[in-house]
């Protein structure tokens, strides 16, 4: 097995129904990228932690594209921010 770095980002999304759904759609197309192995949302925190395979995608890649969904995604949701 290749191994995994991780990189932590804050992540705040306040109550239900289209709050969830934008984080939902932030990891489930964060999921979907190649290279990126593994994430894990924590609310209570406040971050949102990515594993990836740094042979197959770069640290800046990863925040890039992480932060690119972020700001696509989160304008549509008032207490989603990225």
């Amino acid at each position: 097995m290749e191994p995994t770095k991780a990189v932590q980002f804050p992540l705040t999304i306040s109550g239900d129904g289209e709050q969830k759904r934008c984080a939902d759609l932030l990891c489930e197309v964060l999921a979907a990228h190649p290279g990126i192995v593994g994430l894990e949302m924590d609310r209570r925190a406040g971050t949102l932690s990515l594993r990836y395979l740094a042979e197959k995608i770069s640290p800046v890649r990863v925040e890039g594209l992480a932060r690119r969904l972020g700001l696509d995604v989160g304008p549509r949701f008032a207490e989603c921010t990225f």
